[in-house]
């Protein structure tokens, strides 16, 4: 997963080539002069739509010549997260550390993101952490030192390292082990093997040229610019890792959250659903347990109440729920939001659990009754939708009716089942064939 990464040194270039390079010691025995390296420069003439227009290459290592280049940062870097562009500037953005969460199965680790730095592809923005402000005749001094700013990309590297967002360099981190064992048993093409999913892709923007590059690669190369771990997805949200054991076996349990990338935004500034059927704070949790003979996977999802509604206020109490569409023009977002679940999961169980005494939330809850069960009977036949006031049922630590709940929802648990892999006869024993669906009102507590 680790790589070199390389800035041309010839002289007269009015542009910067910067080359990334396998390690040889993460490429399982292979030498220096195997592989290939990634290589990014600036066209002459910018794109159609006004953007630095970015040269992409993907060469054998025994093209690379090291006398023409010399090394841009002195340490390995853990991948590409891809391109951004800024003013007149393209910069390029490596991972430039990284601390292990954990293995998930075997040889498929996953790592948090702990540094970011952006390299600039024109050399006209310096590779620092605070750089000089562009000089101006008619307010500053040629003799007074120049005066500091930050990095463009400063602002967005703090993001990326605020310990949120995670990666794997062996595989596609936004999917989950059902749905990779799927797409491989159905033996599709590496190019369709390795789609990632979008809703969970946190540097799609950043990536989109490179994925775009990768698409009019053959199999062949496909499968040597993935196997190196270059170009790099990654996910926002939470990753757990840790080992087990019982008297008859060890192996690994891991949770893993993926928060959507559709909808994002602060607490009480992005609420409910928007017209594409994307809702707020959307998460798929997959359990894991694994060891050298099986693997066990289980889904489930949490989201905000998908209507169009709102809490305006300043103050904590003051944020009072309003609605803020009615129920004919509220329908179409949110029977594109449960299509969309129906085609990912197969069925969905919702589980509202909303307040039946303050009144907004028993208002919000009715509303989402009510355009649930105007969807018709299509979408209907794969929904459930169970309402349980969780604060007033386990009010005083009153956890029992929790036992009355699962009873009630038992029936589709057992339906929807789990995914099984047997990793000694490679064969899927069985699949999870839907999900339940839960929300409060910020679905974070509940």
């Amino acid at each position: 997963m680790q790589s070199e990464v390389f800035l041309s040194s010839q002289r007269g270039q009015s542009t910067r080539t910067i080359a990334l390079r396998p390690c040889a010691a993460t490429r399982f025995g292979t030498t220096l002069d195997q592989g290939h390296l990634l290589y990014f420069s600036l066209h002459d003439h910018p794109a159609s739509n006004g953007l630095p227009q970015v040269f992409v290459r993907l060469d054998p290592a025994v093209k690379f010549n090291p006398a023409s280049y010399r090394k841009l940062h002195n340490r390995p870097v853990f991948g590409c997260l891809g391109l951004m562009h800024h003013a007149k500037d393209t910069f390029i953005a490596l991972i430039t550390g990284c601390s292990k969460v954990g293995d998930v199965r075997y040889s498929e680790s996953v790592y948090k993101i702990i540094a970011v730095k952006f390299f600039s592809l024109s050399g006209n923005t310096p590779d620092e952490d605070m750089i000089p402000v562009p000089f101006n005749p008619e307010t500053d001094n040629e003799t007074d030192p120049p005066s500091m700013m930050p990095h463009p990309c400063k602002e967005l590297e703090k993001v990326l390292c605020n310990g949120a967002f995670f990666f794997s360099p062996q595989f596609d981190l936004t999917r989950s082990i059902q749905t990779r064992a799927l797409k491989i048993h159905d033996q599709q093409s590496i190019q369709s093997n390795l789609n990632h999913d979008e809703r969970f892709l946190w540097n799609k923007f950043m990536l989109k040229e490179l994925l775009t590059f990768r698409s009019h690669l053959d199999e062949q190369e496909c499968g040597e610019l993935d196997s190196s771990g270059l170009l790099i997805h990654v996910i926002q949200g939470y990753v757990g890792c840790q080992p087990f054991r019982t008297a008859t076996t060890h192996g690994q349990i891991s949770v893993i959250s993926r928060l959507s990338s559709k909808r994002a935004g602060t607490r009480y500034n992005t609420r409910g659903i928007d017209d594409n059927g994307n809702v707020a704070n959307f998460v798929e949790t997959e359990t894991i347990i694994s060891n050298s003979e099986w693997c066990f996977s289980y889904m489930q999802l949490r989201g905000s109440v998908p209507v169009f509604w709102e809490q305006q206020g300043l103050q904590l109490t003051s944020h009072k729920i309003q609605l803020s569409r009615g129920l004919e023009t509220t329908k179409p977002a949110v029977r594109r939001h449960f299509e969309e679940l129906i085609q990912q999961y197969e069925d969905v169980h919702i589980l509202d659990l909303l307040g039946s005494k303050d009144q907004g939330e028993v208002t919000l809850s009715q509303e989402y009754r009510n355009q649930v069960e105007d969807l018709g009977p299509l979408v209907l036949q794969h929904l459930h939708m169970t309402r349980f006031d969780y604060h007033n049922q386990v009010k005083g630590g009153n956890f029992d009716q929790i036992v009355a709940l699962m009873d009630q929802i038992r029936g589709d648990s057992e339906r929807y089942g789990y995914f099984f892999h047997d990793l000694i006869s490679n064969t899927i024993i069985q699949t999870q064939r839907g999900v339940f669906r839960t929300n409060c009102l910020d679905c974070l507590d509940r």
